[in-house]
């Protein structure tokens, strides 16, 4: 999460936008409330309560925990699991397509 949070830092200004989604089971709201304030998040969470079983985690076949999609301004996904140097290297890449 460290990173995320400060790839979007060194990005946002430049239009890159950040969505979590929670793979956290019913209840656990005050684990993840305490993940975004400990990591200081910025970026919107949405948590529905249904783990693996939730939509968008079906949708785009998530079965892993953290897994990340890096998608370009059409809404394509370009890459995943990216982190560190790759991540930054590749989000500069998307914007400035």
């Amino acid at each position: 999460m460290p990173e995320v949070v400060a790839a979007y830092e060194k990005f946002k200004a430049k239009g890159f936008r950040i969505l979590s989604v929670s793979g956290d089971d019913a209840g656990r709201t005050p684990r993840l409330k305490k993940i975004i304030a400990d990591h200081a998040v910025t970026f919107p969470v949405i948590y529905n309560g249904k783990g693996s079983k939730g939509p968008l985690m079906l949708k785009n076949r998530v079965i892993g925990f953290p897994s990340s999609f890096l998608l370009d301004r059409h809404g394509r996904v370009r890459y995943t699991d990216l982190g560190g140097k790759e991540l930054e290297r590749r989000i500069s890449q998307l914007l400035a397509e």
